[in-house]
């Protein structure tokens, strides 16, 4: 169940794109912001939305990989 999920690389929330503009814009930023993809199960993505859902401060940490 692998998914993909976009990264604000400024705060490490997910971003979410905006298919008006075709950019992504993340929601702490309030901004369009450049993104890092993330391969991730379903499962994680799922949860991370459930955390944010119940006001709980998720950050993400994306490296460049080597």
């Amino acid at each position: 169940d692998k998914t993909i999920i976009y990264v604000c690389k400024e705060c490490g929330t997910i971003a979410f794109f905006n298919q008006k503009t075709n950019e992504f814009f993340c929601p702490r930023c309030q901004s369009s912001v450049e993104v890092k993809p993330l391969i991730t199960s379903y499962a994680s993505k799922l949860f991370i939305e459930e955390l944010m859902s119940g006001h709980v401060d998720v950050r993400l940490s994306v490296e460049e990989e080597i």
